[in-house]
């Protein structure tokens, strides 16, 4: 496959889709890929290698639904430009990224990615799953131990790999 323009356009009760199977390696379009799934909360990119897409346009816009998009390794946006990934977030408005960043007046290629300010998060392949300490919820009901078993008392305030409710987590 070379282009995914439009692959899953206005498909408004899509509440899930499995792309982990998808081999991207050739695309080079992925414009309004997802535009207007506005039932999609998630999605999960993380094994996309996007070195090759030039175009982006719109790949998110309006999924206003979508509160997480997953990257991995291989996302790279550098073949894009201002134009080809234009509106790429745009309505977006329940998108929060893994440092808290949500979409503002930039939707284009600018906001990306998953580092401080972007609209993403990374998924990494060991399936530990990142967390930002001082954006991540202070759930009363989550249970926290470290990597010899033994529970915390509270939350961790330290940087480090903890297990919380039966997930390996990094806390940054």
């Amino acid at each position: 496959v070379v282009k995914m323009f439009g692959l899953f356009n206005n498909c408004n009760s899509l509440t899930e889709v499995d792309l982990s199977s998808f081999d991207t390696q050739d695309v080079t379009t992925m414009g309004a890929m997802f535009y207007r799934c506005s039932s999609l909360k998630e999605i999960d990119l993380s094994s996309f290698d996007t070195w090759n897409v030039t175009n982006m346009s719109n790949m998110f816009s309006y999924c206003t639904n979508l509160e997480s998009i997953y990257i991995g390794e291989k996302w790279n946006v550098w073949r894009l430009s201002s134009n080809t990934s234009f509106e790429m977030f745009v309505g977006c408005t329940s998108l929060v990224g893994e440092y808290g960043a949500t979409v503002g007046k930039k939707t284009d290629k600018t906001y990306a990615h998953a580092n401080e300010g972007g609209y993403m998060k990374m998924k990494t392949t060991d399936g530990i799953e990142m967390v930002n300490i001082n954006s991540q919820n202070d759930n009363k009901s989550d249970v926290w131990y470290d990597l010899q078993g033994r529970r915390l008392p509270v939350n961790p305030s330290l940087p480090g790999l903890y297990i919380r409710n039966n997930q390996k987590i990094i806390v940054k």
